[in-house]
């Protein structure tokens, strides 16, 4: 059965989730009350049944892991799933399995940055995250897929 090739996707062009910015209040505001414990719903897996899940983590996936800026970046770039290995070679074209594109896509980073604002008497800690192996998605022949990435880039 033939089906068309879809048009690639960028991972890191999709929107990450990105956690909220955190006032701390001054030192006369008493003590700061934690918000790490917090626990965040997550939408349910993509297919119902747990053997059509997992024939949908074995598909093959065409995809590219970018080059990096930094000399000291991983190449290759190896993931696990399960215990089995995974190498992504940057800048090239790789056939791989669902599984291994899902590691890379839940493989994020926060970078924090504090705000000190005397005026108001706080501090703000900004958080942003970010893949930590930008890739992007060449040619993935499940119509499900697109909406597959994206449900696993937008969590947190």
């Amino acid at each position: 059965m033939g089906r068309y090739p879809t048009k690639g996707l960028d991972a890191a062009a999709q929107d990450i989730n990105q956690p909220e910015d955190v006032i701390l209040p001054g030192m006369d505001d008493g003590p700061i009350q934690r918000t790490d414990q917090i626990i965040e719903p997550v939408d349910g897996p993509v297919s119902k049944s747990q053997l059509g899940e997992m024939s949908f983590s074995e598909e093959p996936i065409d995809i590219v892991v970018h080059e990096s800026t930094d000399p000291n970046a991983e190449n290759p770039v190896m993931v696990y799933c399960n215990g089995v290995p995974q190498f992504f070679l940057r800048g090239q074209t790789q056939t791989v399995k669902r599984k291994f594109v899902e590691v890379l896509a839940r493989a994020k980073q926060t970078a924090i940055q504090t705000i000190e604002r005397p005026m108001m008497g706080d501090t703000i800690v900004r958080k942003s995250r970010s893949l930590r192996y930008p890739f992007s998605i060449v040619q993935d022949r499940n119509p499900n897929g697109a909406a597959w990435i994206r449900k696993i880039l937008a969590e947190a």
